[in-house]
């Protein structure tokens, strides 16, 4: 478990304290750019490019409880820039990608081809807090700080996002 403590070492240079934070946050912030990206070499240059920018930045991390949240802001950022660098780099739009692309799914029961099309009805900003929300299990304070929204808003935003994820044709699983 991430204690302050731990936090603290890392915000002080501990190398190892960072390698557990590293740990604790690595599966969320790959299912996450997996589910944005819809790419597995992509999300897994996202959340490199995240640990490298947090490694290099968390000795100004001033919130010890907000640490996941900060990783969480950074990794959102990454993905942004990458979902721009597939417009710009391709004429077609990115819904057309992702269905032509070719999935290479390691974990079948982590990364369903169902679920990726019921997220592909949310917008970009649905899907971050859902996403945030029900992978990352993160409270609507720690997305809020993430967003810049208010908690009651992450409340309001999550509660309509699973609300067409239950109505959705495309996905076949209750919850």
């Amino acid at each position: 478990m991430i204690t302050e403590v731990i936090i603290k070492r890392a915000v002080d240079g501990d190398d190892e304290a960072f390698k557990t934070l590293y740990e604790d946050l690595y599966k969320d912030m790959y299912r996450i750019a997996y589910y944005k990206l819809q790419n597995k070499e992509d999300a897994e240059d996202v959340v490199s490019d995240t640990v490298f920018d947090m490694y290099k930045g968390i000795s100004k991390l001033k919130d010890l409880s907000a640490y996941r949240a900060w990783a969480m802001k950074i990794l959102n950022v990454k993905c942004s820039i990458k979902l721009k660098e597939y417009c710009q780099n391709r004429t077609e739009d990115i819904e057309t990608v992702a269905v032509k692309a070719d999935y290479d799914v390691e974990d079948d029961s982590v990364l369903r081809a169902d679920v990726k099309q019921a997220l592909n009805i949310l917008s970009n900003e649905e899907k971050t807090i859902v996403l945030c929300s029900a992978v990352a299990g993160m409270s609507s304070e720690e997305i809020s700080k993430m967003t810049n929204l208010k908690s009651g808003t992450i409340r309001s935003k999550l509660s309509r996002a699973l609300e067409k994820l239950r109505n959705c044709k495309c996905f076949k699983y209750s919850y």
